[in-house]
């Protein structure tokens, strides 16, 4: 029409192009969505040169690209834990270094968005999504995107023997540590006791407490309820120590285990374990060891029957491969155990899981367990699982799916607990899932080469939840 003005269309030019692609690069990424290979390499290359004089090359470039789709990485390439952290940039999960930097995309807290650069705190334990492509030969992987995956806190139980006393947090309370767990007990607890036990005041250290909690503050547990009874030995648990007793000097040297007896469940024979003749490994056993024994057990009298003489005897790991921790208290470790361990604090962790079953009574309990199952009169382990545990090969228990989840659930009580007794030993608690995690393969490997076992996996997460 005569008289308006007329609207001027901005010209297309090379550099608006340009310009264009460098946004769309920018929002992809403002979205948590990694840029396709091709516009990334676009918008870094010489080829913006070449589209600065050349009309038309960058709406060329995509349409060529667009022939040759790129697929949006959906699956994380690795989910785990954080096993070495040194810096944001620096860290490792599941033993495999992560290469990240400006380009990497950093999920939010929030789960609104992500940001581009490194996580901004890395610590042992935390639970990670890597996504990414895998650099084979530096045993790492590039970053893309990074997702940090909390594990969901839910509710806790257990029966567990109280090991430390924090004292009352505010009046009408009382924080206990059991189970591997700082647990506070207060007014809105349901507290029972057991006689001779009547109150809160009656509550210490080598007391039984039944527990149901939920998450609070810092790591700590509140108790919704919370039931102690006094640490009682009954004669029938009097009797398997002394039946379990050790003496290296009465085992012939070559003594070994029915292999017939073994492949049914019979549970081996301490008494035909052959000791290892290392004075020097031995006398390094003993003094790990010793600084483990909790310091409520070394106060007992030795008239109390609840008093556990710990003992810790270098044996032939060709008889009998594995750790045996022994209702007397001693416990049987194989040198090729102690010779695999790279420092002092990964020998402790052994040790300390083993004492950690003996003060849980986990071998009597499984025992007990073993005995009734076969007897018939329970239906099935899973009537078990909620308060068992133990080693399984001293039960003599088979492979079972509900004998693992027994398995499973004692070995997660013994590793937790564990972690505390390092800790008031002094030992460096980080050092606790590489033990287990160097022994995941029967072959001496350095544990970059090892896949990460559930056993150490399951440690990591504690470290992340508790210890942080």
């Amino acid at each position: 029409m005569q008289g308006m003005a007329k609207r001027e269309v901005p010209a297309f030019t090379p550099s608006r192009a340009v310009r264009a692609l460098g946004s769309l690069k920018t929002a992809l990424q403002s979205n948590g969505i990694a840029s396709p290979k091709w516009l990334s390499r676009f918008c870094e290359s010489r080829f913006i040169l070449i589209a600065m004089r050349v009309p038309f090359a960058p709406l060329l470039f995509c349409l060529a690209c667009a022939a040759f789709p790129q697929d949006q990485q959906t699956t994380p390439i690795l989910t785990g834990y954080v096993t070495r952290a040194a810096s944001g940039s620096d860290f490792d999960v599941n033993g495999i270094r992560i290469l990240c930097d400006k380009n990497t995309m950093m999920g939010l807290p929030s789960g609104a968005g992500y940001r581009p650069g490194c996580p901004d705190d890395v610590y042992i334990g935390l639970r990670m999504d890597v996504y990414g492509h895998r650099k084979k030969k530096l045993h790492a992987i590039v970053a893309e995107r990074l997702e940090i995956k909390p594990v969901p806190h839910g509710e806790v139980s257990g029966l567990a023997v109280i090991d430390a006393v924090s004292g009352a947090a505010a009046p009408g309370t009382l924080q206990i540590r059991a189970d591997g767990y700082a647990i506070l007990i207060d007014s809105g607890t349901a507290v029972a006791f057991k006689p001779p036990l009547n109150s809160l005041a009656d509550v210490m250290t080598n007391v039984w407490v039944e527990y149901d909690a939920r998450p609070g503050h810092d790591g700590v547990l509140v108790a919704r309820s919370a039931r102690f009874s006094q640490n009682f030995v009954t004669d029938r648990e009097d009797a398997m120590r002394a039946k379990t007793d050790y003496d290296p000097g009465a085992v012939p040297l070559d003594a070994k285990q029915n292999p017939v007896a073994i492949a049914v469940g019979v549970p081996p024979d301490p008494k035909r374990i052959p000791p290892w003749p290392d004075g020097a490994m031995q006398d390094r056993l003993t003094a790990i060891g010793q600084k483990l024994i909790p310091s409520y057990q070394r106060g007992l009298a030795a008239s109390d029957p609840s008093k556990i003489e710990f003992r810790f005897e270098l044996t032939d790991g060709k008889r009998w491969p594995y750790v045996l921790a022994l209702p007397s208290g001693i416990i049987l470790v194989p040198h090729e155990i102690v010779e695999r361990m790279e420092n002092d604090s990964q020998l402790a962790e052994i040790l300390a899981d083993g004492i950690a079953s003996v003060l849980e009574k986990q071998p009597y309990r499984m025992r007990i367990a073993s005995a009734a199952i076969t007897s018939g009169s329970v239906a099935s382990w899973a009537e078990f699982v909620p308060v068992i545990g133990g080693p399984a090969a001293l039960a003599g228990i088979g492979a079972g799916t509900t004998q693992a989840v027994v398995i499973r659930k004692e070995e997660h009580q013994s590793g937790r607990v564990s972690l505390d007794l390092m800790h008031d030993a002094g030992y460096d608690v980080t050092q606790a899932p590489v033990a287990w995690w160097l022994l995941a393969s029967r072959k001496l490997k350095p544990v970059a080469e090892i896949q990460l076992p559930d056993r150490a996996a399951y440690l990591y997460r504690v470290l992340g939840e508790v210890w942080r």
